[in-house]
């Protein structure tokens, strides 16, 4: 299992940036610290976590791009632990779904982009150490990017894009947003825990975007892709062969951001 984050309390820093000029209020297993415009918040995230942080969500609002990283403890093989994935995914499609326009369809693909309305609006990044899949990893930082702004960076070349503002959800403050990906991360993070993938690996392939493929998300998936398997390896097939691919197989660190 992912070792759940010791109580903290939040940290001090300002939220300045933020239309409410307050810090996140988390669920008491979870600190708060903001990462300055111009630094990558998965940076400071990772940073942490070789320091041995647990529970500390790292934010920013750059560019029109809020940044959320999360540095977690894992207490499985690597294998198992990067399905946290998953949980960010789902916890991301949930805070849409409870603070956007009832009228937006939220819906995601793998192995990372979220949607509204099928425009693209956000990603779902993933670093952890670097220990074998069969060992169990030091540290994982899991996060998301999400697009707040018509004009910000673009999380993928030719698929069109859409934001918060484009879809008219662009009233919602980033502190409120912070403390809905961090409370449903965490309602997937327990139901996980305590029920296995199977309750995760069921509601992610329910909220597939259907206009889509995998392959046009990107060119180095070969083949055509069938769906998850119960430990959450993608599935393939080209012609007559099948084959699977892990997220550790994957890039999926990388972020958005005019200083890359």
């Amino acid at each position: 299992m992912i070792r759940r984050p010791p109580r903290s309390t939040l940290s001090s820093s300002s939220a300045a940036s933020d239309v409410y000029k307050r810090q996140p209020q988390l669920p008491p297993m979870f600190s708060s610290q903001e990462v300055l415009n111009g630094q990558s918040v998965f940076n400071k995230a990772v940073t942490a976590a070789n320091s041995g942080d647990v529970g500390t969500v790292f934010y920013s609002c750059d560019e029109g791009i809020l940044n959320v990283a999360i540095t977690l403890n894992p207490e499985v093989i690597k294998s198992k632990a990067i399905q946290v994935h998953y949980l960010m995914t789902l916890g991301l499609s949930d805070t849409l779904a409870a603070l956007v326009p009832p009228e937006i369809e939220i819906s995601h693909i793998w192995p990372n982009l979220m949607f509204m309305n099928r425009g693209v609006m956000g990603q779902v990044l993933l670093y952890t150490s670097g220990e074998e899949l069969n060992e169990v990893p030091s540290w994982i930082v899991t996060g998301v990017q999400i697009r707040r702004e018509v004009e910000c960076l673009k999380f993928h070349e030719t698929i069109e894009a859409t934001s918060f503002e484009d879809e008219g959800a662009s009233f919602l403050s980033n502190v409120r947003v912070i403390e809905a990906i961090t409370r449903h991360f965490f309602v997937w993070l327990s139901t996980w825990q305590d029920k296995g993938f199977k309750p995760v690996y069921d509601t992610w392939m329910e909220r597939i975007v259907p206009k889509f493929t995998v392959k046009e998300v990107s060119e180095e998936f070969k083949g055509t892709w069938i769906g998850l398997d119960e430990n959450g390896l993608g599935l393939f097939k080209n012609n007559k062969d099948h084959f699977s691919l892990s997220l550790n197989d994957i890039n999926l660190k990388n972020e958005i951001s005019k200083n890359n």
